[in-house]
């Protein structure tokens, strides 16, 4: 029986262009929210590789430390095993090779061979593993990644932190940077795209951009999404005494009926929402949305999860961050109302009283476990 894999252990971002006196001062920074979210799903890798996502999302991705963290773990975690199989390949071929061997010192003198003759030739070995082979192998199935966040800036600031860590692995690998390509003003910004240039410069050619990027949107929640099941009120996810969503099914991987689930294009979806109780109407400056929750921290919490549920592929997961403060009992009672299975992954009280949590919700009958 093979061994469990090791444990993946990845950096934690680089984030100094996030907040107060930086280029970024108007975006939250990472904290201690944001890293027993990592925590969180370090310790839950394994359980995601098994369920080979195809579309990863964050929902508020502020610095983008949580999602850049998440593609250094899917990175990291293919790249070992395609290692640990070329490795494995190499130790056949080697014992192959060395039966060969045993088989050649004495064929002379084995009166069977002797008899038979010289026999058939052994077949030629198949040639050991090349580190392109690995490559190919690790990039054969990586997620691709999204961002999503309402506050321009933080977009532009995800892309910056996805950016570093790019270039940090490739400076702990030795190889160079790569390139770093201006984001396109026409898709963020219209006064960015503006030009001093008298003559058209040459065009490059346009290359596919490879899976495992992580790409950003400007967008309240999933506003920018469309899916074919409209979600109902929110207080109808996180208020058991609100009427329930409309029951609909869905086929898990193994064919069976999952409760609940709906054609949604995300396998897993990641949020760590603005928590912290405060004034009925949302404050005007962006910087602080990324922590206004309204009351009982659950003003976005409760818009969130409707439209979370309406965009989850039928096997997906969503992580979210909670405190003790929203009510955490009503949450989970009242998604698994839903057919949803409820798992604490991180517990962590921190200073200034806070009780975080970090909660693991899949549809009952989603087939991996």
């Amino acid at each position: 029986m093979r061994d469990s894999p090791p444990p993946v252990k990845a950096r934690t971002p680089d984030t100094s262009h996030v907040g107060l006196h930086r280029p970024f001062a108007d975006v939250y920074e990472a904290a201690e929210d944001s890293f027993l979210f990592l925590d969180a799903l370090e310790s839950d890798l394994q359980f995601l590789l098994r369920r080979r996502p195809s579309l990863i999302i964050e929902i508020g991705s502020g610095s983008g430390c949580i999602i850049t963290f998440l593609r250094s773990l899917f990175r990291l975690a293919t790249a070992a095993s395609a290692a640990s199989k070329s490795l494995e390949d190499g130790i056949l071929l080697q014992a192959a090779e060395a039966d060969r061997g045993r088989d050649r010192d004495r064929a002379p003198d084995d009166p069977v061979k002797a008899l038979a003759g010289a026999g058939d030739a052994a077949p030629p070995l198949a040639s050991p593993p090349s580190a392109c082979d690995a490559s190919a192998a690790s990039a054969g199935w990586t997620p691709c990644f999204l961002a999503v966040d309402c506050n321009l800036s933080a977009t532009k600031a995800t892309l910056e932190t996805a950016q570093r860590a790019v270039e940090s692995d490739a400076k702990a690998n030795g190889e160079d940077s790569p390139r770093r390509e201006a984001p396109s003003g026409d898709a963020s910004d219209p006064g960015d795209a503006q030009s001093t240039a008298t003559e058209e410069p040459p065009k490059e050619k346009k290359t596919a951009k490879p899976r495992g990027d992580i790409d950003v949107t400007a967008s309240d929640l999933f506003r920018c999404f469309r899916t074919r099941r409209e979600p109902t009120d929110a207080r109808a996810v996180s208020s058991p005494s609100s009427p329930s969503l409309p029951p609909t099914t869905a086929s898990s991987p193994s064919g069976a009926s999952v409760a609940g689930a709906t054609d949604g294009l995300f396998d897993v979806v990641l949020f760590n929402p603005p928590y912290v109780p405060g004034t009925p109407r949302r404050p005007p400056s962006p910087a602080d949305w990324a922590w206004w929750g309204g009351a009982d921290g659950r003003e976005v919490i409760d818009r969130f999860l409707p439209h979370a549920i309406a965009h989850l592929s039928p096997a997906g997961v969503l992580y979210l961050l909670l405190e003790k403060q929203n009510k955490i009992e009503e949450v989970v009672a009242r998604m698994e109302s839903l057919g949803f299975a409820a798992v604490q992954v991180k517990r962590r009280k921190i200073h200034g009283g806070e009780d975080l949590s970090i909660w693991r919700f899949t549809r009952l009958g989603s087939g991996v476990e």
